[in-house]
């Protein structure tokens, strides 16, 4: 099976007719105005970094592919990205809005992005990579339950990691008394300095957090995925003529209650 790209170059031209506009806006004041106010070049900066993003973005999937065949996947996407595997070799795979994340057993995660079928590819790849699952539901809501709030403690300091730095930016003004740069003492800017290093370090802090916080996201639904199919496996269900069961990704809340599809895989005489 064969993954299709979706190639939308929209982007690119409006980033690059966006960057054309504020360059070409920026001449023309200055031509009116040949004492350009110390706000305009801002304009000729970003026309000029508009443009520039016109080629990462024209080159974002430029050459992809993904095939899923004879029990591997092999696969190129984004810029640099790139996936040659067995299937064996895959823990989780997810479909989301034209995006497929696989969660290898070596820990790496990988998310390409613009695929049309998506989930059709997902679907094809979990068949062939079912395995029984062996936990009783109980130990897997466990586990979940303890990843799920790792994963809300995450949050929570992201949103206090925000707060403080738009905080230190409000001590800073009020320490400085709100003065323009021209008009700092030599205390102000030692203030200044404190709070940018401070700033610097919560913000690395910040985007610590996000990075785990995001890859907690995978592991979550892989617990859910095969929660669900341990509750199925250990209902009452007549076994001696089923050989597989598996979910897929289509589940319904109704009433707060998930209402989940089930494929069962049946002997021809049952």
């Amino acid at each position: 099976m064969t993954g299709v790209f979706i190639h939308r170059k929209i982007t690119s031209w409006i980033l690059f007719l966006d960057g054309l506009v504020l360059t070409a806006l920026y001449i023309f004041l200055s031509v009116v105005d040949p004492q350009v106010p110390a706000g305009f070049p801002v304009l000729l900066i970003m026309g000029i970094a508009f443009s520039l993003l016109t080629v990462p973005s024209l080159l974002h999937n430029h050459g992809a592919y993904l095939h899923v065949e004879e029990g591997r996947i092999k696969a190129r996407y984004n810029w640099f990205g790139k996936l040659d595997c067995s299937v064996d070799e895959v823990d989780f795979v997810m479909a989301q809005e034209y995006t497929l994340l696989f969660l290898l057993k070596n820990g790496k995660r990988c998310s390409i992005s613009a695929v049309e079928n998506a989930w059709p590819l997902c679907a094809a790849i979990r068949r062939q990579t079912f395995a029984p699952e062996r936990e009783a539901p109980g130990i897997l809501q466990e586990k979940l339950n303890r990843l799920q709030a790792e994963h809300k403690r995450a949050i929570w300091w992201m949103i206090g990691c925000m707060g403080l730095m738009f905080g230190g930016i409000f001590i800073a003004v009020w320490l400085t008394g709100g003065r323009d740069l021209d008009a700092f003492s030599q205390t102000d800017w030692v203030l200044l300095s404190v709070m940018g290093v401070l700033e610097a370090a919560i913000c690395a802090g910040l985007f610590y957090v996000a990075d785990k916080c995001g890859k907690q996201l995978l592991p979550i639904e892989w617990l859910k995925y095969r929660l669900r199919s341990a509750a199925i496996v250990s209902q009452s269900l007549p076994s001696n003529i089923i050989l597989r069961i598996y979910t897929d990704e289509a589940v319904l809340w109704f009433a707060d209650c998930p209402m989940m599809r089930v494929s069962i895989t049946a002997h021809k005489n049952g």
